[in-house]
């Protein structure tokens, strides 16, 4: 008897739905192409917390696990990770209309142990089926090197199995 075989989750592409602020230097849409160099998303300077990123999926998809590596002194104290379902027929693309559900959470070291020289790799499992998701950075770790009380990500790739049909609104993304 053959035993069932579970497809190998696949890197899922994404695209940005909206965020709180960015810096001008540093927007979002850096989040999309995960290479060496990326300089990655950065909040404004002294904006007020929490910080939020929404990104959207081409298709409903069941997300696995993401990866996120953060910026080396640019660290949110905590992340929640909250998710969306596709919305109706009617759904114009207007982030504010959708019912999100949080998921989880993680914490991010202070990053002191490393001068503020090393990036934080987290690696989370999701295991939930979602059009968007929603990344809330909370305040940042307090250090001598981030002197605008900013908070950063590098880079966020997301892991599993695209399960829909496009959902409107939307368009493709990474």
């Amino acid at each position: 008897m053959q035993r069932g075989t579970k497809s190998k989750p696949s890197i899922l592409k994404f695209r940005i739905m909206s965020v709180s602020s960015e810096e001008k230097d540093y927007p979002a849409s850096n989040l999309l192409t995960p290479k060496k160099g990326n300089k990655g998303w950065q909040c404004q300077r002294f904006c007020v917390f929490p910080q939020e990123v929404i990104l959207a999926f081409p298709q409903t998809s069941h997300i696995s696990s993401m990866q996120l590596l953060s910026h080396q002194s640019k660290i949110s104290t905590k992340i929640d990770i909250l998710v969306a379902r596709a919305p109706g027929e009617g759904f114009s693309g207007d982030v504010a209309s959708l019912i999100f559900k949080k998921i989880g959470y993680f914490m991010l070291s202070n990053n002191e142990s490393s001068n503020f020289q090393s990036r934080e790799l987290k690696t989370v499992y999701i295991d939930s089926n979602a059009a968007f998701l929603k990344l809330v950075m909370h305040k940042p770790h307090m250090n001598a090197v981030n002197l605008f009380n900013q908070v950063g990500i590098i880079a966020v790739i997301f892991f599993g199995e695209s399960k829909g049909g496009a959902i409107r609104g939307v368009g493709q993304g990474r």
